[in-house]
Formats: structure tokens, sequence, C-alpha cells
């Protein structure tokens, strides 16, 4: 998870970061755009809500997975009288969590973007912060199984 963090944190931005140059803003074509501080700065809360989606991703997999073995030890108990109805309510108890879980964190996650930002949220930025937060979830899904 680490070494995904640093790749990310290399590569995002990496075009922005590196060059000193002012150039204009894509808003704003009399402003000139933020320091290479501001820069280092975001390409970090970037990194971070890729960090955000990792464990997001993780830590319900590891709940989940604890969920399956005690209900794997249920529904073994309970297979002598009928199978169908303990499979369900397992099954059912792992893909609401799992999707709940996702979403709530994904709507909280929005809204302190707004947050930090204000006003000069731009839809970028907030679009970065999002595809951020799922790629880290997503490569977690992915390689971490």
């Amino acid at each position: 998870m680490v070494a995904f963090a640093i790749f990310i944190f290399l590569l995002l931005d990496s075009v922005k970061v590196f060059n000193i140059k002012r150039q204009h803003c894509t808003y704003d074509k009399e402003k000139l755009c933020k320091p290479l501080l501001q820069l280092l700065l975001s390409t970090i809360y970037f990194t971070i809500y890729f960090l955000h989606g990792d464990v997001t991703s993780v830590l319900p997999r590891f709940l989940l997975k604890k969920i399956a073995t005690y209900t794997n030890a249920r529904t073994t108990l309970e297979a002598r009288k009928c199978i169908k109805k303990w499979v369900f309510r397992s099954d059912a108890v792992m893909g609401f969590f799992l999707a709940t879980n996702g979403l709530l964190v994904l709507y909280i996650t929005i809204n302190l973007v707004k947050l930090y930002y204000g006003d000069h949220c731009e839809g970028l930025l907030l679009f970065e912060a999002i595809i951020d937060y799922g790629l880290g979830g997503s490569s977690m899904a992915f390689l971490g199984e």
C-alpha cells in the first residue's frame, strides 16, 4: 500500500509540480497558476485520498472475511435443517455492508473536499480527489486479494 502511495505521489501532477515556470490558470487567464508549494500540497492531498481509498477498501474486506468465517460455521450447523435461509442472509449482510460503507465514505470525502477548498473548489480538483479515492479502493480490491 505504501509503495502504491509513493508511486502515485511521484506520478500525480509531476509535470506541474516539477515545472517552475508560472502559467496562466485555466479558469482565469489573467491570473497566474498556484505556486510550487501549493501544487506540492495538492499532490500530497491527492496521495492521501488514494490512501483513504485503500483503507476504505481493505478494512471492510477484513471485517467481511470475519463475517464469512462465522457465517460458514453457522451454515454448517444449520445445514441439517435448511441451508437456503442462512446462505442468503450471510451474502446479503456482506453485500449491503460493502456497498453502504463505500458510498458513505465517498459522500463524506466529497463533503470534506468541498469544505477544504471552499468557494475555490473547481470541478477538476473535486474530480481528481474522487478519482484518486476510487483508484486506491480499486487497486486494493484488485491486488489485495
